[in-house]
């Protein structure tokens, strides 16, 4: 019988024969391109005429290009013939049931334009050693420096190097729950707790410690005072432990409260709001957790591209291959940039100027020279206490002013007989920090 044959060849390197897509019958080579076709192999039936036409994808130069078929001996080949500039002809006479046929074009260089892929590997296939080596230099030298920052940041970590400075006032007026976020890296019990103290101390709160347990009030306003403003954070932490319209809250109430739910969004709102105030004043990165997830990204590709340019140098490069020490070299340094990720502080260098500054007055707090007796060291004792409970160190505070004549503050009642501030140490810092520690459980889980 009589057999035609209609083959496509298209850019990019995929074959249509008789409509149907092929791969793989197309080599891009250095200096040419070419077209290999196993048309018949010994299918069994007889043919005796195929005609082979091949359409190229552009116009070419007949006397540029080689066009040839080969077979076995009993098939009558004629020579190939250029119907055009883009159309080649095959003939094949007599061909038997075990007959092979296969055809060949050799075409000048970019007749059929490749994939992107396609140049991307010949690119590599063609680059030279030299250029290998660069590559496989390069990257690991950046991957190095990147690496090396990150350390460097890391060492900022939440404990800085001790300060034996000393200063006797606070160095601004940040509230004292906020400055233990940025010594302590994070919210804690100890904040709440301070700023129980530190509404005391402004005449926010009344606390009145009694036999059968404590009670927290408000005080009456008094005409033509304006009490002084509230933060967000301690207008919820109010609302928490009294109720709308409410002056007095127990121990009973503040339990209750508590209670109503496993998981309390208003402290989650306290503590968010204590965080975003540190945030504000430029001590820590607005987001963290996208912090460390941009540099675990950046790792994770470092490492991939390290293992992919090992595999296609391998495949690919050229011979000898002792730049393939450079791709493992870039993966080493990727595994210790995802190591290093969780170490980077979140503390910005800012952050690290109050840190010192306030780990100065914290120096102050924990002094063990006594505090002498003044008019005015009742009163610095009260107003530095929110801070020293802030930053753990309330009871070294204490200590400096056991000697001193003590009063009872005007904010703190007692069924006890105080007259020394051990006995008001002992009453007050129980108290404050079970309701502090009752409150701190009932955030939410993930809030800082």
């Amino acid at each position: 019988g009589v057999a035609t044959l209609n083959i496509d060849l298209l850019d990019g390197g995929k074959t249509l024969v008789d409509g149907e897509s092929y791969g793989g019958f197309v080599l891009f080579a250095q200096d040419r391109d070419e077209f290999d076709l196993q048309v018949y192999d010994g299918e069994g039936m007889a043919i005796s005429q195929l005609t082979v036409s091949v359409n190229l994808p552009r116009d070419v130069d007949a006397s540029q290009v080689v066009a040839r078929h080969f077979s076995t001996a009993d098939v009558v080949r004629p020579d190939p013939i250029f119907a055009s500039s883009r159309q080649i002809t095959f003939t094949a006479l007599g061909i038997g049931p075990n007959s092979d046929y296969r055809i060949e074009i050799i075409l000048p260089k970019g007749s059929i334009k490749p994939s992107l892929y396609r140049r991307f590997v010949g690119a590599l296939e063609t680059m030279s050693a030299t250029n290998w080596l660069i590559i496989a230099l390069i990257l690991p030298l950046v991957a190095a420096a990147i690496l090396a920052v990150m350390y460097i940041n890391s060492r900022r970590s939440w404990r800085k190097a001790a300060t034996h400075h000393e200063r006797s006032t606070p160095p601004d007026d940040t509230p004292p729950s906020v400055v233990g976020v940025l010594l302590e890296g994070r919210v804690s019990p100890r904040s709440l707790a301070a700023s129980l103290l530190n509404l005391a101390n402004r005449g926010q709160l009344i606390v009145a410690h009694r036999q059968d347990g404590f009670t927290f009030g408000r005080p009456k306003k008094i005409k033509g005072v304006e009490p002084a403003p509230l933060s967000n954070f301690e207008r919820i932490l109010m609302d928490k432990i009294f109720l709308e319209g409410k002056t007095r809250s127990t121990e009973e109430d503040i339990q209750l409260r508590i209670g109503r739910h496993v998981y309390s969004r208003k402290v989650a709102e306290i503590y968010l709001h204590i965080y975003e105030s540190a945030v504000k004043r430029g001590w820590f990165v607005s987001d963290p957790q996208a912090l460390y997830q941009r540099y675990r990204y950046l790792s994770l590709g470092v490492i991939a591209g390290a293992i992919l340019g090992f595999l296609i140098s391998l495949i690919l490069g050229p011979d000898p291959r002792f730049y393939l020490l450079g791709w493992t070299g870039l993966f080493f340094v990727g595994l210790l940039m995802y190591r290093i990720t969780p170490l980077l502080p979140r503390r910005t260098p800012e952050g690290d100027e109050a840190f010192t500054a306030w780990s100065e007055f914290k120096n102050f707090l924990v002094s063990k020279h006594p505090f002498k007796q003044s008019r005015q060291s009742q009163e610095i004792y009260e107003q530095y206490l929110p801070y020293a409970i802030a930053l753990g160190v309330e009871v070294e505070w204490t200590k400096r002013f056991v000697e001193n004549v003590f009063q009872v503050p005007n904010w703190f009642i007692s069924d006890d007989d105080i007259t020394a501030i051990e006995d008001f140490a002992n009453s007050i810092f129980p108290l404050v920090g079970e309701v502090a520690y009752d409150l701190s459980r009932a955030r939410e889980p993930h809030a800082i």
